[in-house]
This record gives C-alpha cells, structure tokens and sequence, in this order.
C-alpha cells in the first residue's frame, strides 16, 4: 500500500501542525517568542536560557492578574526589550485583541522602535494566519496605532504623552539614560512621571506595570520603586553574586531563587555573553558602570571612588592613658555641610577630623558624625551646641555656599561662634575635585574611624558617592580633612599595621 504522502496532504497537514502550534502558544508565552523570533529577528538566533523562562513566567502572571506590578533589573543585550516591549503585547493580542498597551522609555525615539517592531509581527502573515487581528488603517501611525477589536498600542517617553490615556498595561523600558541618570533633575523628572502621569492622572486604576531597567543611580526610578509595596522585584546580575557571607547592610541584590548559578562570577548567558565580551565591555564601562547595568548595584561592590575596608574601625584610647592625652594635643577639625529642610531634601552633617600627626599611621581619625534633615533655626542650634560640646581647641569650618545667601548664613554663625576658631570656606570646583584629598589619604591607609553609631550610615554614604542620593558626610570629611592639610596634597602610601 502506497503511504506516501502527496502535495494536498503535506500542505494539510502543515496547516494543521501551525494550527496547533498557534494555539499552543495562545497558551504559552515561551511557546509563541520561539515561534515568532525568527518574524522579529531574522538574523539574530534565539540561544534560549534560563532567564528567558523567568521572563516568561513573570509576564505571565502579569497578564493574569497575580500582582499588577513588576520590577526587572536585568544587564542590557539579555533581550529584554524584545520580550517585554514587543513579544509580550502580540502575544496578548492573540487571545485578548482589546487589550491596551504603552511602552515608554527615556526617549521616545527607542519606545517608536519596539512599537513598530509590534506592528510588523501583527502584520506578518503567519500572524494573521493564525490569530486573525487585523489592523485599523485609520490608526497606523508610527507611534499609536489600534487593531479592529478596540485594542491599542502607544509609545512615548518620560517626559512625553500618558496623561489621558487608558492602557491596561503601561510598559516602561529603561526610563532612564546611562549619561543622564546620575542628573538630580532627570531622576526627579522620572519619578514625577511614574507617580502623576502613570498613577493619578487619569490613567485606569487596573493598569498593570511592568518595568525593566539596569541600576544607575541610589535613586532612580528603581530605587523609588522599591520604596513602595506591592511591587515585585526580580534582580539578575550578569555575574553572580551569592548570598552567602552577605553582611546585614550589604547593597548587593538578593540573587533570584531562579537563578541556577552557583559560584561567584559565573555568567548570566555564558552562550551569547561570553567571558572575553564581558570582559571587554567592563573595561569599556569601568567599575560604575559595570556595578550599575551589569551587577544592578549603583556602586561596585564595597564602595566606587571610597572603598570602606580603607577605613579600620577603632576603640578610643582609655582617658588616663599618655596616649589620650597626645590625641587631645593633636589638632582636630570639624567641617559641616549644612541643609536647609525639616525632615527632607540635603542633610546637615558635621564630620570631626583629628590629625595625629605624619608619624602616625593611621595620622587621621573621624571622631564622630553629627547628622541630620533640619530646618535653618535647627541647623544653628545645632551647630552652636555641636561647637560648644566639642570644646574650643576643635576649629569649626564650614562650606560657604554661593551667593549673598550663603555669605549671609555664613556671617550669621561666626557672631554666634565668637571665641571659637570658625571659618566659612567658599566652595570652590567640584565635589569630588574637594574629596580627592581625603579619598587618597584613606586610599593609603592613613584614616580610621572610631567606633560608635554613625560608623554604618557613614561607611554606607561614601561608598556610593557618586552614584549616591546623599554626599553629605563626605562633603564634611572633605571640608574637615582640607582644613587640616590646607587642601589635597599627594599621600605616600604607608602599609597599614593595626593590631
């Protein structure tokens, strides 16, 4: 009996296999991106791993409802734009048409090119063969464009089009740029957009949000989100970084229970993002940068510019000691860099600093930090009872800030301290062109800490400046520390010997 199979019955039987396979992958979302990939990227091999299923079961659940709200910080070239901005909303169409979608990103121009990448998949013929949805012509613009059943896909910016809209889901694709992140204004920008325009200006209160970014600064629109509740959060380092011996304030992320990686530095996609790439691309980023969108830390692992195992941690000298009494000959100086908000905004922090002289290694000493978000009275009553405390063998100086406003507070406080050796220092390059000198002097080993109270929070602070939301304390160690030295002069690196 002949069982070979003609033309007719092949194509039949091809027909019904593609049927099948589309309605599997209605079903499946992993199913569908290994179906269409080869439609939104012909010339690119879909190498599939493990985070490609995270991806999927997280969008998933989404889209089901269990939980509305989705934070991913993930390395860029792992083909996350491709499945949230493009996958996720075709895929939704082909069992749910009236379904509304908005992608945004920092510039519009990037959102405009998953959307169009959107329309093209929509059009193809395996796509129309399959699941039917068919496009509106009156509504085929780059940017906007809406299906026959009701169902919409938008592109825009954070700072661009939302208010109005009414998308069942709002995906945002890095809402921040690598060059602009480390702007207080555009991180402020970012977050007033997420809360106003994508929360309460009219936008459905059912809108589900997903949000997939790398981590650039203390305080961009992931470290917002992880303020808030009901957010989940899904963190993937390229490489990897295990929970085990991470101390109480560690900054670095818990890893994924996913995350099949055992040992320290193994590779997120070691097929696509080999050893040799990494590594190159690290070199090209440098330690922020790699911290930031590899690692998703804002600063690299124990610290960026400050490193806190520079600083040993040390007990005073007991006060009936010879020892106490040279410390207390020595000359010390506390610099403050002050605020102005009740319960918000910069800090005021006093740094006390004491040289013990070049023949001393550790030669600096932070004594004690003062801190705190005060309003101006507070300020200079803080600052008064801080300088009388300290005692008049402790000068006293203080950053001046620009203009008559801050000569002005300046003058104010040297009446208040008369008697004291206080000086307004005007404030003059940068903040990390003022810190170099203590940064290298810790570098070198000539700086400890004692111990007290506000050892961690200061550790904590330097060791993200720049990458920080406040640099407070560091702005006090500069002041305190350059008055001591009489600004940043080269330090011999002195091999540090602490029993």
């Amino acid at each position: 009996m002949n069982t070979a199979l003609d033309d007719d019955d092949r194509d039949l039987l091809a027909e019904q296999l593609e049927g099948l396979n589309a309605e599997l992958g209605k079903r499946s979302l992993k199913s569908f991106t290994q179906q269409c990939w080869s439609i939104i990227e012909p010339d690119v091999e879909l190498k599939w791993n493990w985070h490609h299923d995270a991806y999927c079961d997280d969008l998933e659940a989404l889209v089901r409802g269990d939980g509305d709200r989705l934070l991913y910080n993930v390395p860029p070239g792992t083909t996350k734009t491709t499945f949230f901005c493009v996958i996720l909303p075709a895929w939704v169409w082909t069992f749910a048409p009236h379904k509304k979608f908005m992608v945004a990103s920092y510039i519009v121009d990037k959102s405009e090119e998953s959307v169009l990448k959107i329309r093209d998949l929509v059009k193809s013929p395996w796509y129309r063969r399959n699941f039917g949805v068919a496009l509106r012509e009156d509504q085929h613009a780059k940017r906007f464009f809406m299906n026959t059943k009701g169902g919409w896909v938008l592109a825009t910016s954070t700072d661009g089009r939302g208010t109005g809209e009414h998308p069942d889901f709002a995906i945002i694709d890095d809402p921040h740029s690598a060059k602009k992140a480390h702007s207080d204004a555009d991180r402020k920008a970012a977050a007033t957009w997420l809360r106003e325009t994508m929360s309460t200006r009219g936008l459905a209160k059912a809108m589900a949000i997903g949000m997939i970014m790398q981590r650039l600064h203390e305080t961009d629109l992931s470290g917002v989100v992880l303020g808030l509740e009901n957010w989940k959060h899904v963190c993937i380092p390229m490489r990897f970084e295990p929970e085990q011996g991470k101390a109480e304030n560690d900054a670095r992320p818990t890893p994924d229970k996913r995350d099949p990686r055992t040992k320290k530095g193994e590779l997120l996609w070691p097929d696509v993002m080999t050893e040799e790439k990494v590594k190159a691309a690290e070199i090209i980023l440098g330690a922020y940068g790699t911290a930031g969108q590899f690692q998703q830390r804002p600063a690299p692992e124990g610290g960026g510019i400050i490193k806190r195992d520079w600083f040993p941690i040390m007990d005073p000298p007991s006060p009936e000691t010879a020892e106490y009494r040279y410390w207390q000959s020595c000359r010390a100086t506390r610099g403050w860099d002050t605020g102005a908000t009740q319960g918000g905004g910069d800090y005021t922090a006093g740094v006390k600093i004491r040289d013990l002289g070049e023949k001393r290694v550790p030669r600096f000493i932070v004594e004690d930090v003062r801190r705190g978000q005060w309003g101006p009275a507070e300020v200079e009553r803080y600052i008064t009872a801080t300088t009388h405390a300290d005692g008049k063998t402790v000068s006293v100086r203080e950053e001046q800030e620009p203009g008559s406003a801050g000569k002005t507070v300046c003058v104010q406080r040297a009446r208040e301290l008369v008697g004291f050796d206080y000086k307004a220092v005007p404030v003059t390059g940068n903040k990390l062109t003022r810190l170099n000198g203590f940064r290298a002097a810790a570098e070198a080993g000539l700086v400890a800490i004692l111990r007290g109270a506000w050892n961690e929070p200061y550790l904590a602070e330097l060791e993200v400046i720049p990458a920080g939301d406040h640099d407070d304390q560091g702005d006090g160690s500069s002041c305190a520390f350059n008055d001591l030295t009489s600004g940043p002069r080269p330090t011999k690196a002195v091999k540090l010997m602490w029993g």
